[in-house]
């Protein structure tokens, strides 16, 4: 079968073939009905614009990149999903080409995010899930080129950045158990490697230091991962350690923690009240329901697309900004 080409298209609806390129790279001076015409034939015939032949042929097209690190969708945890949901909704405006990608160390050791960059043509970048030991994460602290960070923040004044103040979030959930009567409390946080951990860390102790002077002796540490943090609390349950509330860092390690709570015999929010992190679709369906700071991962998607859009259209310098928490009170406090 003979491919489609542009004169093919240009020829059947009456018009040049600079016309029917204009329509496919966006230009304006070609009206809505011309425009409707094409498409409408272009449809019909079958025809597709080259990608690459776009790029070179149009000046304003932009190729945007989200890159995901160490993607792990598990049972009702959807946060990467919902990120690049935001992103896409918000390109889907503009005159950009998006595209996505998934790496991991191994890959980051073998191309360097400079070399990446170069190779895929992309005009500016968003990146999530970086541990701080990792190749693109050191190397982004230098980088100079339109990058949003998603919940990572560097001394790199080139760099945008997205998130919540986890620090603030911390507080409040930790504020939140003490309000509600709880004093011996305990931190279940995530993985020493990643950023959010320590700024979670922060939060938890400025807010129980008011109640005990060593408020860092309270924090385990369980990889943000259900399992992990289930055998952490049966096991401090078996030495004898006793509390009364808990603020995990992530819903999953909330989950963990209520499950070795009830093996050995102990009541949610009787006996023992929790608050989680991100608000994942299980937290509604849990028994007790679990209160949790709200952390909506779509608009910090939508939200860290419109910034590098921003920065690539130099509306406005790089800059941090903050997505609104909330915590949501639900029966397990």
């Amino acid at each position: 079968m003979k491919k489609v080409s542009i004169n093919d298209v240009a020829s059947t609806s009456g018009v040049s073939r600079s016309t029917v390129s204009k329509v496919f790279n966006g230009y304006a001076d070609v009206s809505p009905k011309t425009r409707k015409k094409v498409l409408k034939v272009a449809d019909k015939l079958g025809y597709s614009p080259n990608a690459a032949a776009r790029s070179l042929s149009s000046k304003t097209l932009r190729t945007v990149a989200l890159v995901l690190n160490n993607i792990n969708v598990t049972r009702g945890v959807t946060r990467p999903l919902e990120i690049l949901k935001g992103v896409l909704t918000y390109f889907d405006q503009t005159d950009c080409e998006f595209v996505f990608y998934a790496t991991d160390s191994k890959k980051q050791k073998e191309k360097s995010l400079r070399r990446f960059i170069q190779e895929h043509n992309i005009s500016g970048l968003l990146i999530h899930g970086l541990d701080i030991s990792e190749p693109y994460y050191e190397e982004l602290k230098t980088i100079n080129f339109p990058i949003v960070t998603i919940d990572m923040h560097f001394d790199n004044p080139n760099l945008g950045t997205v998130s919540v103040d986890d620090r603030k979030a911390a507080f409040d959930a930790t504020t939140t158990l003490l309000d509600k009567g709880y004093r011996k409390l305990l931190c279940l946080n995530g993985s020493l490697s990643a950023q959010v951990t320590e700024e979670r860390s922060e939060g938890f102790v400025k807010a129980y230091r008011q109640y005990v002077e060593n408020a860092e002796d309270y924090i385990l540490y369980a990889d943000f991962d259900e399992t992990t943090a289930y055998r952490i609390i049966s096991q401090e349950l078996k030495r004898g350690r006793e509390f009364d509330g808990l603020f995990a860092a992530s819903d999953l390690m909330a989950i963990g923690a209520m499950r070795a709570l009830e093996d050995y015999g102990l009541r949610v929010p009787d006996d023992v009240g929790i608050i989680g992190f991100d608000d994942i679709i299980l937290t509604s369906y849990t028994k007790p329901t679990l209160s949790t700071v709200r952390q909506d991962a779509t608009d910090l998607g939508m939200m860290a697309a419109q910034l590098l859009d921003d920065v690539m259209l130099h509306k406005t310098g790089a800059h941090h900004r903050i997505l609104p928490h909330s915590i949501i009170v639900r029966d397990s406090i």
